[in-house]
């Protein structure tokens, strides 16, 4: 125990909790599988000089609701345990079912990469999975961008200004929006669910060609989707159950600084935004997300939440471990929408192109769902290939939700030229 390190407040959020906490992402490759020996030989030359790979989640020493957890770094990781081949006819969709709804084993680091061959016609698939506290989205974006052969990276952005810290008025209003119930989907919650699917990007396109000379970025056109994907399934919400109030979806924020893109962890907070699914028009529905997610308070207060929890963590590990289970609450976000793009393509392993992926979410709790927009790019002139995961614990299947969030996406109108993802 005296080599190890406590947990930052953030990684500690999602330590522990009633769901697996297991994330991860399957890419796709077109040609014969590498052999297991070459492959392991690759991830450890290649990620073996990662700490965060090399590190072992130990429980917390002392008092639970007082200390946090804590990392082991060892000198290496045994390549043999954390990268496996799947048995030849192995089922993608069963293998991610059976993965995210179990924790992975205590022992040695919390990720494994799995070798899937048989993937299409000619292909083969890698399924990494990770322990939440481990890695964030970005992390798993990081790693495969040192794991793949892929253009050289671009010279870093020049650093953007620093939020000065929060006044006491602007924290107590954000502790006054933390403290505010969303409302709820309708019906109860049903067994986890996970689908993923393919998307155009040129459906993408058209969205964001719908409002000419607005900006609209690619999180937009997710959230004004599943906005409308929820009225294809629960119909307008003058017929939902319950109170009215607003519907708020999370959204979450990368907090890494410019030119820290390769830092692993928890480097993230993340803020909530309503839905409009009172609106009846799709672009009415993608100019209220616009305004809400380009408002000026929108990153500020993800900044601020997690400064609070930063600070609350000084009364002891229950603190961040309650804010993490409190922020992924249905009574809270109900809806937790995410979009992440690997840039700098065309990308490979071994000389295998990539032709494609998905991320997997972990698994929430009851009552909530997960939309997650990732892609690729995929030639030297950027075009884009998309992918959607759902995840949901309330009452419609991931597969249903997947089918409306297509139509919303089919009922923008497309008009401007293309802009480029």
């Amino acid at each position: 125990m005296e080599n190890s390190i406590a947990l930052s407040a953030s990684d500690e959020c999602f330590a522990a909790g009633g769901t697996p906490k297991t994330i991860g992402s399957a890419v796709f490759f077109s040609g014969p599988a590498p052999g297991l020996d070459e492959l392991r030989e690759l991830v450890a030359g290649r990620l073996g000089g990662l700490p965060r790979l090399r590190s072992v989640l130990l429980p917390p020493p002392g008092p639970s609701a007082l200390r946090r957890h804590r990392w082991l770094v060892l000198d290496e990781f045994d390549p043999v345990l954390q990268v496996r081949a799947e048995p030849p006819g192995t089922r993608l969709t069963e293998l991610v079912d059976a993965v995210a709804r179990r924790p992975l084993p205590a022992g040695p680091p919390p990720w494994r990469l799995r070798l899937v061959p048989g993937q299409g016609s000619d292909g083969f698939a890698l399924l990494l999975t990770a322990h939440h506290a481990a890695l964030d989205g970005r992390s798993l974006e990081a790693l495969l961008n040192v794991l793949l052969d892929g253009p050289p990276a671009a010279a870093p952005k020049p650093a953007e200004p620093q939020h000065s810290p929060a006044g006491l008025g602007r924290l107590v209003g954000d502790l006054l929006h933390h403290a505010r119930p969303s409302r709820r989907l309708p019906g109860t919650p049903a067994a986890p669910t996970i689908a993923w699917t393919e998307v155009d990007p040129a459906a993408v396109r058209a969205a964001r060609r719908s409002l000419p000379r607005a900006g609209i970025s690619l999180n937009d056109v997710l959230l004004a989707a599943v906005a409308g994907a929820l009225r294809e399934v629960h119909g307008a919400p003058s017929g939902w159950p319950g109170r009215e109030r607003p519907l708020y979806a999370l959204v979450p924020v990368d907090l890494r600084p410019s030119g820290a893109g390769g830092e692993l962890g928890n480097v993230l907070s993340a803020a909530r935004v309503p839905l409009p699914i009172g609106q009846d028009h799709p672009r009415d529905r993608l100019a209220a997300c616009h305004a809400a997610l380009a408002a000026p308070g929108f990153r500020a207060r993800a900044v601020n939440a997690a400064r609070l929890v930063g600070g609350a963590a000084l009364l002891g590990a229950w603190a961040p471990r309650a804010a993490g289970a409190h922020v992924i609450s249905a009574s809270y976000a109900p809806v937790c929408c995410t979009s992440l793009v690997l840039r700098r393509g065309p990308w490979s392993l071994l000389g295998r192109p990539l032709t494609g992926g998905f991320v997997l979410p972990d698994v929430p709790p009851p009552g909530v769902v997960s939309f997650f927009l990732a892609g690729h790019t995929r030639t030297p002139e950027r075009a884009a290939a998309l992918s959607l995961t759902v995840v949901s614990h309330a009452a419609p299947p991931a597969a249903r939700l997947m089918a409306a969030f297509s139509v919303a996406l089919d009922d923008f109108a497309a008009g401007e030229p293309a802009i480029r993802l």
